[in-house]
């Protein structure tokens, strides 16, 4: 199967990717941890994957605005950079993973990208995630609701607590 290249339609939320067997953003869990195995037991999956990263990211765009292009919410909820989480379900460390670390300081170092400051950027990606998900479980716990009449105005009443 040979590599396509990379390129970001405008009306499609997945982009072509040059990694075989893969689309991007991906989509789950199981879709990363078969990247990372994939890139660690395949050096041409690895190669097209730093391909990927190289064309993804632009010299003056911090590290952490690409995430969202190569990996959705749901595929990123069970990690973080260290691993180590004060909840009972235990989280993957991304400091492990060389997806997350090695290929990305390979594509980006000429960038300027440093361990450093790709644990940051990673670090404040996970931060943004959780309150993503913080506000989206304290919309559920107090919906919108409409009343009747507001309906007819398309007015909006919140619950009081």
């Amino acid at each position: 199967m040979t590599a396509r290249p990379f390129r970001a339609p405008q009306n499609r939320p997945f982009f072509e990717s040059a990694v075989d067997g893969f689309h991007f953003p991906l989509q789950s869990e199981e879709d990363v941890d078969r990247l990372e195995q994939s890139s660690r037991m395949n050096q041409e999956v690895r190669d097209q994957y730093v391909s990927l990263l190289r064309e993804a990211k632009p010299p003056n765009h911090d590290a952490a605005s690409i995430f969202a292009s190569l990996f959705s919410d749901e595929a990123l909820l069970g990690y973080n950079y260290y691993g180590k989480t004060n909840r009972a379900k235990k989280k993957k460390a991304m400091r492990k993973y060389i997806i997350f670390t090695d290929c990305m300081i390979e594509a980006w170092h000429s960038h300027g990208v440093t361990h450093e400051n790709l644990r940051l950027a990673i670090v404040k990606v996970i931060a943004r995630l959780n309150h993503k998900l913080r506000s989206r479980g304290y919309r559920r716990k107090n919906p919108i609701h409409k009343t009747q009449d507001a309906e007819d105005d398309d007015e909006e009443v919140y619950d009081s607590p």
